[in-house]
């Protein structure tokens, strides 16, 4: 009997031990479901946020225009003038190098017309290289200084949002445009931002070089080394996906600085929207994709549409022309008088596929004719006006779209970073 009963324990207990882990699996599976429907209903929510603080400009229409016109204006105007002193100094190079008889190879290579060796064309790279070197750095300076100057425009925008937020319309002498302290600032934290973000690039460059010297030797062994190719992807992808995550960690810097009254470092405004931004990148990423696709799209489809009236008036221009021709061949060869004459010879034996696809003998310039060579036409004799409508799209794209991922992005440093980094101020919204 002991042992009898010992073995009904025995199986009871193991009957509670099942139930009592199918309930544990249950309890997990609830708890992983509600997880999914938590974090669903958060991004809604985020969304329906953000969504609704995109309608803030609209609201203020007018200002809103105003305040970009003008902040782009200047954007422009500083990139020039601060730029101003490298452009001239690169002229100075050019008219340096043209005021002195050209090297030997240098001369030899624009007078060859035979084949070029390499041998020459290293010689003359070394004979121009200070020269040429200097051109590029000074480049690198002019596109620096228009890459501050273009993204402090949005910063600058970003003061407007600020004050929609606010419920006010933020008057445009408040704007930091002279405040050359907190340009250099915004340099600085521009620096510091585009630093992280090179640097996976940069290693895996250095990576690539170094997967060079391990695995190949010549330039047959670099086309053909199967190991190579697929070092260089993983380096590739490592790097394109870092860069990205680098990107969305140091996306609130300037935010950081917007409101801010302490004079900082920098790279703390960095460290600083690093620390906010600290396990929210999936969250953050899958916010703005929505709105950049958005936008994207509009932008996409008023080209498009821009193009695709552009395409009919030459049409109709290109029928009007060929009234007065009784054969439709002629038709087709009239057409072939206004092939862009910019076109390489590659474009012109497409042209030819193209145009002897067709029968001329019976179509003439019909539509199915038109629309396959309309690519290679010369623009300007058929649709002299084109310049105006594209201008045209291009200011209701400016007007209507233009700074508004700037305020998504800023929309989600105040619904999903936080809040205004001064901490003297209440936040805008709760976080």
């Amino acid at each position: 009997m002991p042992a009898k009963k010992s073995v009904v324990q025995k199986t009871k207990k193991h009957a509670e031990s099942e139930v009592k882990s199918q309930k544990e699996i249950g309890d997990k599976k609830r708890g992983a479901l509600s997880s999914v429907a938590t974090a669903f209903k958060t991004y809604g929510e985020d969304l329906k946020k953000i969504g609704g603080d995109l309608a803030l400009p609209y609201r203020h229409f007018v200002h809103w225009n105003v305040s970009k016109t003008v902040i782009f204006a200047y954007a422009l105007i500083a990139g020039l003038v601060f730029s101003l002193p490298f452009l001239l100094a690169i002229g100075g190079v050019i008219f340096y190098a043209l005021s002195f008889p050209a090297g030997e190879a240098t001369a030899a290579l624009v007078s060859s017309k035979e084949s070029i060796s390499t041998g020459l064309i290293n010689a003359a790279l070394f004979e121009n290289f200070g020269k040429a070197a200097l051109s590029i750095v000074l480049f690198l300076f002019v596109l620096a200084t228009f890459s501050i100057f273009a993204t402090y425009g949005y910063y600058l925008l970003a003061h407007a949002y600020r004050g929609y937020f606010e419920g006010i319309e933020t008057p445009l002498r408040s704007n930091p445009f002279f405040d050359w302290k907190r340009v250099w600032k915004f340099a600085g934290v521009l620096g510091w931002s585009s630093l992280y973000v090179l640097a996976p690039i940069l290693v895996g460059a250095a990576l690539f070089l170094v997967a060079i010297l391990l695995f190949a030797t010549n330039s047959e062994e670099v086309s053909q080394n199967f190991v190579l190719w697929i070092s260089t992807f993983v380096i590739v992808v490592a790097a394109l996906i870092s860069s990205a995550y680098l990107a969305f960690r140091t996306g609130f810097a300037t935010f950081t600085l917007l409101s801010s009254e302490n004079p900082g470092t920098a790279k703390s405004f960095v460290t600083e929207s690093m620390a906010i931004s600290r396990g929210k990148i999936l969250r953050i990423a899958l916010a703005f994709l929505p709105f950049a696709i958005a936008v994207g799209s509009f932008e996409s489809l008023a080209e498009k549409a821009d193009l695709s009236l552009s395409a009919s008036r030459m049409y109709e221009t290109a029928v009007s022309l060929q009234s007065g021709n009784e054969r439709a061949s002629d038709d087709a060869e009239l057409l072939k008088r206004y092939v862009d004459p910019t076109l390489g010879n590659d474009d012109l034996s497409d042209l030819v596929k193209r145009f002897s696809k067709h029968d001329p003998q019976s179509e003439g310039i019909g539509k199915a004719l038109f629309d396959d060579v309309a690519p290679y036409l010369d623009r300007d004799q058929l649709d002299p006006n084109w310049r105006i409508f594209e201008t045209a799209f291009s200011l209701v794209s400016f007007v209507l779209l233009d700074g508004l991922l700037t305020l998504a992005l800023f929309s989600i440093y105040v619904r999903i970073g936080g809040h205004l980094r001064n901490p003297k101020e209440e936040p805008l919204v709760a976080a």
